[in-house]
C-alpha cells in the first residue's frame, strides 16, 4: 500500500471514531497500524493507548509494533506495555481458554444453523434434528458458565480477557428468558466495575424487553418474521443513537445497513 492509501484510511477511521467511540481494544489496533506505517508515531501511539485502555490483553499486538523503532523510543510505549502485560499477568488462563472453546462451540452450530438455513439439501427432519444439537450445546455450555460464575463470580476482562468474557455474555444471551433475567444484574454490576462491555448489556437488555413485551431502548433486536425485516419497536427513537453512542454501538442506520435491513422500516416506528 501507498502513504495515501494509509492515510486515507487513517482519515476514515477519524470520521467513524467522530461518529462512535468503539470500547473494544482491537477497534483500535488496524488505526495504529496505519499510523505506524507511514510513521505518524504520535498518532500511532494514541491508538495504542485506546486500545490498552479498553483491555487489550494479546501480548501478539505488542510483539508486532516492538518492530518499530519509533514507537518503542516513544516516552509513552513502556506505559502501554506494562499495561498489556500486567492484565496479561493477571488472567486465569485455565478459565481464558474453557471460556473461549465454549465461545468458539456457540459460534461453530451457529454458523452451521446460517448455513443449513440457506440450502435446500436436507429434510425438515434433519433441521430439527440438528436445531436439537444447537439446544443441547447451548444448555451444556450454561450449566458449565453458571458452576463458573458460582466458583469465580462472572468472569470479567481483568481475569479471563476480552475474548472469553465475551463468551459468558454470549451465551447467556442465547439463553432462555428466564436465565437472562437472572444475569443481567450481574453482568450490570460487571459492566459498573469495568469489567464487562457496556454494548453486551446493552444487547441483553434490549433481548430481555423485548421478549417481555416491551420496547427495546437500543434497536439492536431484529424482528426477522416480518418481511422485510425490521427492528423491534424503540422507545424515544429519536434519542436513540445518543444510547449507543453512550455504550459503544455505531448510529442506528449503520448498524441497519451492515445487518442488510431496509432504512424504510424506521419510518414505521
Amino acid at each position: 500500500m501507498q502513504v495515501e492509501d494509509y492515510q486515507g484510511a487513517l482519515n476514515a477511521y477519524a470520521n467513524a471514531f467522530d461518529i462512535y467511540e468503539p470500547n473494544h481494544p482491537l477497534s483500535y489496533i488496524n488505526p495504529a497500524i496505519a499510523a505506524a506505517k507511514i510513521h505518524k508515531v504520535d498518532l500511532a501511539i494514541n491508538y495504542l493507548e485506546q486500545a490498552a485502555h479498553f483491555g487489550l490483553d494479546d501480548a501478539k499486538y505488542l510483539a508486532y509494533f516492538s518492530k518499530y523503532n519509533d514507537l518503542q523510543a516513544h516516552p509513552k510505549w513502556p506505559g502501554i506495555e506494562e499495561s498489556v502485560n500486567s492484565r496479561i499477568d493477571g488472567i486465569n488462563n485455565r478459565l481464558k481458554a474453557e471460556l473461549e472453546a465454549m465461545f468458539a462451540i456457540d459460534q461453530v452450530v451457529r454458523n452451521v444453523s446460517g448455513c443449513i438455513d440457506t440450502t435446500n439439501s436436507i429434510s425438515k427432519a434433519e433441521y430439527r434434528a440438528f436445531q436439537l444439537i444447537v439446544q443441547e450445546k447451548d444448555s451444556l455450555n450454561l450449566i458449565r458458565l453458571e458452576a463458573i460464575i458460582k466458583a469465580h463470580g462472572w468472569p470479567g476482562i481483568s481475569k479471563v480477557g476480552i475474548k472469553a468474557n465475551q463468551a459468558a455474555w454470549i451465551i447467556i444471551q442465547h439463553a432462555k428468558l428466564e436465565k437472562q433475567q437472572q444475569y443481567l444484574p450481574t453482568l450490570s454490576a460487571s459492566v459498573e466495575n469495568g469489567e464487562s462491555q457496556p454494548k453486551h448489556l446493552a444487547l441483553l437488555s434490549d433481548r430481555v424487553l423485548v421478549r417481555q413485551g416491551k420496547m427495546q431502548l437500543y434497536g439492536t433486536q431484529i424482528d426477522n418474521s416480518v418481511n422485510p425485516p425490521k427492528p423491534y419497536p424503540i422507545e424515544d427513537i429519536e434519542n436513540v443513537d445518543q444510547r449507543r453512542k453512550r455504550v459503544g454501538l455505531e448510529p442506528l442506520k449503520d448498524y441497519l445497513i451492515k445487518l442488510g435491513v431496509s432504512l424504510e422500516t424506521l419510518k414505521e416506528e
